[in-house]
């Protein structure tokens, strides 16, 4: 298992300016964890990052927004459409609202990078450590705002 760390939020500070760092041990690289993000967005057709189409589909901007998983500022709310499209994959939701959830919106994601790879495993860690590496993906940026 390898120590790892997962930014969530606005990691660049051009938007909201709130992120939070998750570190967890993984039996995967972070290359490979973006290996399997890619993977697990075409199967599902569903994104966590802003920009552009990771499903492979094409999908103009507008049918994007369905799609896109708490990507909006204050978004912090999965949609009745997003969360029947992660149960079509055996991902159970209990609670569709992830404001200020940084675990929970975390373990959710990584289910869903399971999704390409179903010997992934992971463990939260309690205390943080410092390592270089993070994946920086640029998501669940909705989950947090201001206020």
């Amino acid at each position: 298992m390898k120590k790892i760390k997962i930014e969530i939020g606005d990691y660049s500070g051009d938007g909201h300016n709130i992120s939070e760092v998750v570190e967890l041990l993984c039996n995967r690289t972070i290359q490979e964890l973006e290996v399997l993000y890619k993977k697990s967005c075409e199967l599902t057709g569903l994104q966590f990052t802003s920009n552009g189409d990771e499903s492979g589909r094409n999908r103009d901007w507008q049918e994007m927004g369905k799609w896109k998983v708490l990507q909006e500022y204050q978004e912090h709310e999965l949609t009745n459409f997003q969360i029947e499209e992660f149960e079509k994959h055996g991902i159970v939701v209990d609670d569709s609202n992830f404001k200020w959830q940084t675990n929970r919106f975390a373990n959710l994601f990584l289910r869903f990078l399971r999704l390409s790879d179903k010997e992934l495993e992971w463990k939260f860690l309690e205390e943080k450590e410092e390592k270089e590496e993070i994946l920086q993906l640029f998501i669940g940026y909705g989950i947090y705002d201001d206020f």
